[in-house]
């Protein structure tokens, strides 16, 4: 209120998205804006078409239901309780159910690109990771074992907790930490599991770093017995498919 009213005051300009009813000012498209703001911008910007164009490609691509579009579910990673149970009240569907890929993965080599950097959201070292295709998290899962001790019997919705990260069937990772060290570290061993779940090229350093035997090799690639899997993480290392793939992105 005394901002406003210093600008009345003085007869200074101020941004005009304030007079078509946006009550703060942010990036063009914040995930954390309401539906609201979003019809604001919508029926005033230019740009509009080319963000409505895109998230129905990225639908169709990805064989989405119209609702994901319709109740902007685009917006999280993973939806807040509230916004799940508003959607389930209006849709008589769940969050999950909505926001599920139907069509295959992409094909193609993996590549990893990080991002990184302190976030006024958490406390500590916040990186987040994009894969440069979506992954299968069925295969992910029984090798997520060497990175935390609580890893689910099966899926449930897109994404898989491990620890202080999070990984998404869309292809990003998000690691939280008290130190860079640690969040850089578990964003490189996420990366080396799923290269061992999706492109494992039959080489055996990890089974034979892997003292327990859990894992072991088997029609040229590596698999795993979960239940002998000691979370010792000895497994961890040089691996030809992910320093192919990662390249510079931990040489930083």
């Amino acid at each position: 209120m005394h901002v406003w009213m210093y600008i009345f005051y003085k007869k200074e300009p101020y941004n005009v998205w304030y007079t078509r009813g946006l009550d703060r000012i942010g990036c063009f498209l914040c995930p954390a804006s309401d539906l609201a703001e979003f019809d604001v911008v919508a029926g005033n910007s230019k740009r509009w078409g080319q963000w409505n164009e895109y998230l129905e490609k990225y639908m169709a691509d990805r064989g989405l239901p119209k609702e994901w579009k319709e109740y902007g579910l685009w917006r999280w990673k993973d939806a807040p309780k509230s916004i799940r149970e508003e959607v389930q009240r209006v849709s008589g569907k769940e969050v999950s159910e909505l926001t599920k890929q139907t069509k295959a993965p992409e094909k193609g080599p993996l590549t990893i690109k990080v991002q990184e950097g302190y976030s006024p959201c958490v406390v500590g070292y916040s990186i987040e990771a994009a894969l440069s295709r979506p992954i299968d998290l069925e295969k992910v899962r029984p090798f997520c074992h060497a990175i935390t001790w609580i890893v689910p019997d099966k899926i449930e919705g897109d994404f898989i907790e491990l620890g202080g990260a999070t990984l998404y069937a869309e292809g990003s990772i998000i690691s939280k930490s008290g130190s860079e060290l640690d969040a850089r570290r578990t964003i490189d061993h996420i990366f080396q599991l799923i290269m061992r779940a999706e492109q494992c090229v039959g080489c055996g350093l990890c089974a034979a770093r892997c003292r327990p035997g859990a894992l072991y090799m088997k029609d040229g690639k590596v698999h795993i017995h979960e239940d002998d899997c000691i979370f010792c993480r000895e497994c961890f290392g040089p691996c030809p498919s992910v320093n192919f793939a990662r390249g510079d992105e931990f040489e930083q």
